[in-house]
């Protein structure tokens, strides 16, 4: 197999070349590969825009220089995902889209230099002599289409980018390819419909607990509730042009106290489902079908947590319908996939509810409880069963993750 020398004894015939039209993650990606490449060698691969003549051998990036997409097959390479190639003498490095085409980056420094990102102002550049890559072709696609690591230091937008986490709490700007941004990325009834707002006038817009309306959760067959919600959220989709996922999602109660509605009507759904999340799919849906027809692209986010992780027996979330599951009530100490053996754990009903809503949902999301809320601070025993539990995920079709930690 051919070797391609990007630097030996101190010098290189390389050339990184980066299109003059491209985007601007585009350009930051050639200059994060000059960067590292120089402070790992000492040697400086000049940087170039294809309006510049070919001097000698090139790293390409992304698909427009030299018009290189003519000689690429993209077919395999998902909307993140990127393809690593050689042709003739020239090395390509190139996604599908700009986001896609910086992990491609990052990914050839930590595959053939080493490279790694700790934390925002951590790297590991390794002293090197050589770069020497082989000719053979890499395609990588992220297993979860939306990745967010729930710490500050994941915040960080320069982390994040290079820990290829797109999730909404990190300010990844555009020339580091931006991010997945949401809409109120949490519980929103009461921002819906806030309590101060309409419960002294319109108790009844509220959860019924015990026969007495209380401001817990919302009374979800109520047409008004409905309405005002709609509405809130159309409001939110004008004001915020630049999401597309927004929230829809049940308040955060005590885990001991399910104060949700037992209406009449409310608990007539929820008993023909065989689960209160009915209620919550038969509201979020009605909503979901009102943005459908006018922002096709725009996508609802919903829970599966506490009171609704157990997934309806006949209503199926429409397709721009998110559900994110949560397994906060889980032991962390071994993998799931174990635990899930013993019946009547909370592990077991966790997996349980994961392969229910994977079998009716396209797009359910996870919340990865793998934190002590308890001592933030006491050492947790999940770190060798995380990585079992990332792969049982993906598995199981869960199509993103966030972790809280």
């Amino acid at each position: 197999m051919k070797k391609y020398e990007i630097v030996k004894n101190g010098k290189s015939l390389y050339h990184i070349i980066a299109s003059i039209r491209g985007h601007e993650a585009e350009h930051f990606a050639a200059s994060e590969l000059q960067r590292v490449i120089y402070e790992s060698t000492d040697v400086f691969v000049p940087y170039f825009s294809d309006r510049c003549e070919r001097r000698d051998r090139e790293i390409i990036i992304g698909t427009l220089p030299r018009d290189i997409y003519k000689k690429l097959d993209m077919s395999n390479v998902g909307e993140e995902g990127f393809i690593i190639k050689t042709i003739g003498d020239d090395i390509v490095i190139a996604g599908k889209t700009p986001r896609g085409t910086l992990y491609g980056v990052y990914s050839f420094m930590e595959k053939f230099m080493g490279y790694r990102c700790f934390r925002k102002d951590v790297e590991k550049i390794e002293k090197l002599d050589t770069i020497i890559i082989d000719g053979q072709d890499y395609i990588e696609n992220p297993d979860f289409e939306y990745r967010e690591a729930y710490f500050r230091f994941a915040f960080d937008p320069g982390f994040a980018a290079k820990n290829k986490l797109n999730g909404t709490l990190a300010p990844i700007p555009y020339e580091r390819g931006g991010h997945t941004k949401f809409f109120n990325f949490h519980h929103s009834f009461d921002d819906l419909v806030p309590a101060k707002e309409y419960f002294g006038t319109h108790p009844e817009y509220f959860a019924e607990v015990n026969g007495e309306r209380m401001p817990t959760q919302l009374c979800l067959s109520n047409p008004e509730v409905l309405k005002i919600a709609t509405d809130k959220v159309f409001k939110w989709i004008k004001d915020n042009p630049y999401c597309k996922i927004f929230s829809v999602a049940q308040n955060d109660n005590d885990i001991n106290m399910e104060r949700y509605c037992t209406c009449e009507n409310c608990r007539r759904i929820d008993e023909y489902e065989q689960t209160p999340a009915g209620s919550v799919i038969h509201f979020v849906n009605a909503i979901a079908r009102e943005v459908k027809k006018s922002h096709p692209d725009v996508l609802i986010h919903t829970f599966a947590y506490q009171y609704t992780k157990k997934a309806p027996k006949h209503i199926r979330p429409d397709e721009n319908v998110i559900v994110r599951l949560c397994n906060i009530e889980c032991d962390f100490s071994k993998p799931f996939e174990e635990l899930a053996k013993i019946k009547d754990s909370e592990a077991y009903d966790f997996v349980s509810n994961m392969k229910e809503w994977t079998k009716i949902c396209d797009r359910v999301y996870l919340w990865d409880y793998c934190v002590n809320f308890t001592s933030y601070l006491q050492p947790f025993p999940n770190i060798y069963s995380m990585a079992e539990n990332i792969r049982f995920y993906k598995k199981n079709n869960i199509r993103e993750l966030a972790q809280k930690d």
